[in-house]
C-alpha cells in the first residue's frame, strides 16, 4: 500500500476482513498480482479503509474478459484490458462518469474519448453498467 499510494494526503490501511481475503487468496500471479490487487483497491477506496469490495482479482476479469479476434496483437489486450478497467470502475462509481475519470487518473474528455472507441468495438460500457 505504501508503495502504490503516491501522493495521497490520508494513506488508507487494509481492514482485517480485507486481509483475511488477501491471505487466503492463492496468488497464482505472485507479487505482480498483488501489486495490481492493491493499485486498483487504492483507485477505488476514497476513504481511510481498504476493504473487502475494493478488492478486485485479476482471475475473475480474465474469464468474463472476451478473447481478441487478433489475439497476436498487443494493442487488443491491453484495450480489452483498459474497457475493463473502466467498466469496473463505473460500476464502483455508480455511473459517474466524473468520479470515475479522477479514480482513473484521467480526463473527461479520455474518458469520453475511451467509452466511444469502446462502442465503435461494440462493446458499450454505459448502458452494461446501467442495465
Amino acid at each position: 500500500v505504501l508503495r502504490h499510494a503516491g501522493p495521497r494526503g490520508q494513506l488508507p490501511w487494509v481492514t482485517r476482513e480485507a486481509l483475511a481475503v488477501l491471505q487466503a487468496h492463492d496468488w497464482p500471479g505472485n507479487v505482480r498480482e498483488l501489486e495490481n490487487v492493491i493499485q486498483r483497491a487504492l483507485l477505488l477506496c476514497m476513504g481511510d479503509a481498504i476493504t473487502r469490495d475494493h478488492l478486485i482479482f485479476d482471475r475473475p476479469s480474465m474469464v468474463a474478459m472476451p478473447v481478441p479476434a487478433e489475439p497476436g496483437q498487443l494493442s487488443n489486450i491491453v484495450q480489452l484490458s483498459e474497457f475493463a478497467a473502466i467498466r469496473e470502475t463505473l460500476a464502483a462509481c455508480g455511473g459517474s462518469r466524473i468520479e470515475t475519470a479522477k479514480r482513473l487518473g484521467i480526463s473527461e474528455r479520455t474518458l469520453r474519448y475511451r467509452l466511444a472507441k469502446a462502442r465503435e468495438q461494440g462493446e458499450d460500457l454505459v448502458r452494461r453498467i446501467s442495465a
